[in-house]
């Protein structure tokens, strides 16, 4: 019985590690997104501020590719012992989804870059 409150105990605490790893990500995105649209709302879309936003965004989604989705399984296979629950199992896996739009919006943080640079020529030839 003792052994059982520990075990949930346990499974409750990497419940609150889960659920506050993700609300610091998304946090920390939908500062960056507020941040973006006050430029686009001042009508400077290609400001290098917005890169450099946009290369975090991309970076926060990679590197929780590698950690909700482990989390999750690693809290599964905890529920999973603690409720002997069979023929079921959980594997340890990357989240694919998050790892490639991490990716593109870095690529797209690297366009954004370069429009900043072709408005920079523009503006100075002007």
């Amino acid at each position: 019985m003792a052994n059982e409150i520990i075990n949930i105990k346990l499974l409750l605490g990497l419940l609150l590690i889960l659920i506050f790893v993700v609300a610091i990500i998304t946090i920390l995105v939908i500062r960056q997104i507020i941040k973006i649209l006050k430029t686009v709302e001042e009508e400077n879309l290609f400001d290098i501020e917005n890169s450099k936003r946009l290369s975090f965004i991309g970076k926060i989604l990679i590197i929780s590719s590698f950690i909700v989705k482990p989390l999750q399984s690693i809290l599964a296979t905890y529920f999973i012992e603690i409720f002997k629950i069979e023929n079921i199992s959980a594997r340890i896996k990357i989240d694919l989804t998050l790892l490639f739009i991490g990716l593109f919006i870095i690529l797209l943080a690297k366009i954004f870059s370069y429009g900043n640079y072709l408005q920079q020529e523009y503006d100075s030839t002007v």
